[in-house]
């Protein structure tokens, strides 16, 4: 009897942080609907000069840890896509984290809607949880278009950390180590893979 694969794998990529952010953006994640057969949580550290795990014990049990040589954010991520087991992947960086309510909404439509890909909206004000998510969940457009049609009509966003995609359209498709702005190259394309996206105005990630 074979397991079967995470709904989420959640990709955190960290650098040097404080363990404080790390815990706040692990228990981001921890906190969600996801039972823990649903989600798997890929923590990739890329070179820190100390390895945050030992200060990790709490979450042993819930996180995949990984250590690498420092080789910048893209190959972190790659990392993570590379090991990743579930239906659907979420990049979360390690000094960010989800907002509660509104990240459950984007779930419920890939529970719902089956999408390749469910954008979403991000926020760097001061978290506050109760920002009228309910309101903002009835007048949202949560109608499905493919990528291509989606990209001819709206300016895209290119945070890839607001973006949680269906992980077999992904195919060869990886952030280019090395250079700035990865996402603004990755994102599109990403897009261009995708027959079905979701796009809601929650802001469901703190940055």
């Amino acid at each position: 009897h074979t397991q079967a694969s995470p709904l989420v794998t959640f990709i955190v990529a960290c650098y040097n942080l404080p363990i404080e952010m790390i815990c706040q953006c692990l228990d981001s994640i921890i906190g969600l609907s996801l039972s823990r057969s649903e989600r798997e949580i890929i923590l990739v550290d890329d070179g820190s000069d100390e390895s945050p795990l030992g200060q990790l014990k709490p979450y042993i049990d819930d996180i995949v840890y990984v250590r690498q040589p420092n080789a910048g954010l893209s190959a972190a991520r790659n990392r993570g896509i590379q090991m990743a087991t579930g239906q659907y992947l979420q990049f979360v960086d390690g000094d960010d984290y989800l907002l509660h309510a509104a990240y459950e909404h984007c779930l419920g439509l890939i529970r719902s809607k089956l999408p390749d890909i469910v954008m979403f909206d991000f926020t760097n004000e001061d978290e506050n949880e109760n920002v009228n998510v309910n309101e903002n969940v009835n007048v949202m457009n949560d109608d499905l278009k493919s990528g291509c049609e989606y990209l001819s009509q709206h300016t895209l966003q290119a945070t890839a950390c607001c973006y949680l995609f269906r992980r077999d359209i992904i195919g060869s498709l990886r952030f280019t180590p090395g250079i700035y702005h990865e996402d603004e190259e990755f994102t599109p394309q990403l897009l261009l893979r995708a027959e079905t996206v979701c796009s809601t105005n929650v802001q469901a990630y703190f940055y």
